[in-house]
Protein backbone atom coordinates (compact mmCIF):
# COMPACT_ATOMS: atom_id res chain seq x y z
CA UNK A 1 0.00 0.00 0.00
CA UNK A 2 3.10 2.72 0.63
CA UNK A 3 4.27 2.21 -2.93
CA UNK A 4 0.99 3.01 -4.34
CA UNK A 5 0.67 6.16 -1.72
CA UNK A 6 3.97 7.46 -3.13
CA UNK A 7 3.24 6.91 -7.02
CA UNK A 8 0.20 9.08 -6.23
CA UNK A 9 1.86 11.47 -5.27
CA UNK A 10 4.69 11.42 -7.54
CA UNK A 11 1.37 11.63 -10.54
CA UNK A 12 0.16 14.52 -8.57
CA UNK A 13 3.04 16.11 -8.04
CA UNK A 14 2.80 20.02 -8.82
CA UNK A 15 4.17 22.32 -11.72
CA UNK A 16 5.52 25.43 -9.92
CA UNK A 17 6.53 28.53 -11.40
CA UNK A 18 8.76 30.12 -9.45
CA UNK A 19 12.47 32.18 -9.50
CA UNK A 20 15.50 32.40 -6.79
CA UNK A 21 13.80 33.98 -4.16
CA UNK A 22 10.57 31.86 -4.02
CA UNK A 23 8.67 34.29 -6.10
CA UNK A 24 6.08 33.15 -8.81
CA UNK A 25 7.75 33.94 -12.16
CA UNK A 26 6.29 33.80 -15.74
CA UNK A 27 8.60 30.98 -16.83
CA UNK A 28 11.40 29.17 -15.79
CA UNK A 29 15.47 29.37 -16.79
CA UNK A 30 17.06 26.52 -18.07
CA UNK A 31 20.57 25.49 -15.74
CA UNK A 32 22.22 26.64 -18.74
CA UNK A 33 25.07 23.78 -17.87
CA UNK A 34 25.27 20.22 -18.06
CA UNK A 35 23.90 17.44 -19.85
CA UNK A 36 20.18 18.37 -19.84
CA UNK A 37 20.77 22.05 -18.69
CA UNK A 38 20.30 23.34 -22.25
CA UNK A 39 17.09 23.57 -24.54
CA UNK A 40 17.12 20.69 -26.66
CA UNK A 41 15.86 17.13 -27.01
CA UNK A 42 17.37 14.85 -24.70
CA UNK A 43 17.19 11.27 -25.97
CA UNK A 44 17.91 8.56 -23.14
CA UNK A 45 16.23 6.24 -21.37
CA UNK A 46 13.01 7.79 -19.83
CA UNK A 47 13.18 10.85 -22.18
CA UNK A 48 11.74 11.08 -25.59
CA UNK A 49 9.85 13.81 -25.80
CA UNK A 50 8.42 15.40 -28.79
CA UNK A 51 8.85 18.72 -27.13
CA UNK A 52 12.56 20.51 -26.26
CA UNK A 53 13.27 20.27 -22.26
CA UNK A 54 15.94 21.32 -20.14
CA UNK A 55 16.87 21.03 -16.19
CA UNK A 56 15.93 24.23 -14.36
CA UNK A 57 16.94 26.44 -11.66
CA UNK A 58 15.32 27.32 -8.46
CA UNK A 59 13.25 24.16 -8.77
CA UNK A 60 11.11 25.85 -11.12
CA UNK A 61 8.85 23.23 -13.50
CA UNK A 62 8.28 20.12 -13.01
CA UNK A 63 9.72 18.18 -9.79
CA UNK A 64 12.31 15.77 -10.91
CA UNK A 65 13.33 13.02 -8.85
CA UNK A 66 15.76 12.40 -6.24
CA UNK A 67 18.62 11.99 -8.39
CA UNK A 68 17.98 14.81 -10.83
CA UNK A 69 16.68 18.26 -10.60
CA UNK A 70 13.44 19.69 -11.94
CA UNK A 71 13.09 20.70 -15.91
CA UNK A 72 10.49 22.38 -18.06
CA UNK A 73 9.79 22.40 -21.57
CA UNK A 74 11.49 25.26 -23.47
CA UNK A 75 11.17 27.22 -26.92
CA UNK A 76 12.04 25.30 -29.65
CA UNK A 77 13.63 27.70 -31.48
CA UNK A 78 16.34 28.27 -29.57
CA UNK A 79 17.39 24.41 -29.90
CA UNK A 80 20.93 23.59 -31.27
CA UNK A 81 20.47 22.54 -35.21
CA UNK A 82 23.48 21.54 -37.34
CA UNK A 83 23.61 21.15 -41.08
CA UNK A 84 22.68 18.15 -42.77
CA UNK A 85 24.46 16.79 -46.08
CA UNK A 86 21.19 18.04 -47.84
CA UNK A 87 22.99 21.66 -46.58
CA UNK A 88 19.55 22.26 -44.13
CA UNK A 89 19.63 23.05 -40.50
CA UNK A 90 17.99 20.28 -38.41
CA UNK A 91 17.68 19.81 -34.79
CA UNK A 92 18.04 16.45 -33.20
CA UNK A 93 14.56 15.34 -33.36
CA UNK A 94 14.00 16.61 -36.86
CA UNK A 95 17.23 14.77 -38.19
CA UNK A 96 15.53 11.29 -36.53
CA UNK A 97 12.62 12.21 -38.39
CA UNK A 98 13.81 13.25 -41.78
CA UNK A 99 16.45 10.23 -41.90
CA UNK A 100 15.00 7.68 -39.25
CA UNK A 101 17.31 5.51 -37.89
CA UNK A 102 20.30 7.08 -39.36
CA UNK A 103 19.42 10.05 -37.49
CA UNK A 104 21.51 10.04 -34.97
CA UNK A 105 24.40 9.19 -36.31
CA UNK A 106 24.14 11.69 -39.10
CA UNK A 107 23.36 14.34 -36.01
CA UNK A 108 26.40 13.51 -34.37
CA UNK A 109 28.66 13.79 -37.48
CA UNK A 110 27.37 16.95 -38.35
CA UNK A 111 28.69 18.22 -34.86
CA UNK A 112 31.43 20.22 -36.68
CA UNK A 113 28.79 22.29 -38.71
CA UNK A 114 26.53 23.52 -35.55
CA UNK A 115 24.53 26.68 -36.68
CA UNK A 116 26.13 30.15 -35.71
CA UNK A 117 24.18 33.69 -35.25
CA UNK A 118 26.26 36.79 -35.14
CA UNK A 119 25.64 38.90 -31.20
CA UNK A 120 25.71 42.58 -30.95
CA UNK A 121 29.71 42.23 -30.07
CA UNK A 122 30.17 40.79 -33.86
CA UNK A 123 31.22 37.15 -32.54
CA UNK A 124 29.13 34.19 -34.29
CA UNK A 125 27.98 32.05 -31.41
CA UNK A 126 26.53 28.32 -31.66
CA UNK A 127 22.45 28.91 -29.60
CA UNK A 128 23.94 27.69 -25.79
CA UNK A 129 26.76 30.53 -26.03
CA UNK A 130 24.60 33.08 -27.98
CA UNK A 131 22.05 32.45 -24.93
CA UNK A 132 24.74 33.11 -22.45
CA UNK A 133 25.63 36.21 -24.21
CA UNK A 134 22.32 37.50 -23.72
CA UNK A 135 20.25 35.85 -21.37
CA UNK A 136 21.17 38.11 -18.39
CA UNK A 137 19.95 41.02 -19.95
CA UNK A 138 16.66 39.90 -22.03
CA UNK A 139 15.98 36.64 -19.74
CA UNK A 140 14.76 32.93 -21.15
CA UNK A 141 12.30 34.27 -23.96
CA UNK A 142 14.27 37.32 -25.38
CA UNK A 143 17.44 35.67 -25.79
CA UNK A 144 15.18 33.66 -28.15
CA UNK A 145 13.74 36.53 -29.81
CA UNK A 146 17.30 38.24 -30.05
CA UNK A 147 18.36 35.16 -31.99
CA UNK A 148 16.01 35.03 -34.27
CA UNK A 149 16.80 38.77 -35.13
CA UNK A 150 20.35 37.97 -35.86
Amino acid sequence: MRVASVLAAVAVAEYVLQGETGQVVSGCRCEGTGANGHCSYHFHFGSNEKKPWCRTKYNCGFPGSMLKGSWDYCDVRGVERRRAEDGKFYTALEFRDHYGGKGKELYQQAKPWVEKRVAADGVAYIARDFRAYYVDQYGEAGWVDAWEKA
